[in-house]
């Protein structure tokens, strides 16, 4: 373990809008140093279709400024791209706009 530095892994985090549409944000999650390590380890490997991690998104995103802190779990869905965040303990919701960060399960 390496003191003092905080371990990040490249995530998707999917948001539904209004009428069906929906964008995905490029993000960082933080992730505790196993998760890190096992990321690392399977990145190019085929136990990378079954990674699963859980963290915290690290960027701020728009308009979610600060980004709700709570901790989210990502999963890879598609082995030919990075993880996808596809649930949270924390609440569903949008400051002032229709658009939601997808912080619920969604399968």
């Amino acid at each position: 373990m390496i003191k003092n530095v905080d371990f990040f892994v490249r995530v998707i985090l999917p948001v539904e809008l209004t009428d069906g549409f929906s964008v995905a944000f490029g993000t960082w999650l933080e992730v505790r140093d196993e998760d890190f390590r096992e990321a690392w380890k399977t990145w190019n490997a085929p136990e990378y279709a079954d990674l699963a991690m859980e963290g915290y998104v690290a960027n701020e995103i728009e308009p979610w400024n600060p980004f709700p802190h709570a901790m989210v779990r990502a999963a890879v869905r598609d082995v030919e791209q990075v993880p996808y965040i596809t649930s949270s303990d924390g609440p569903r919701s949008s400051p002032g706009s229709s658009a939601r960060p997808c912080l619920t399960r969604t399968s």
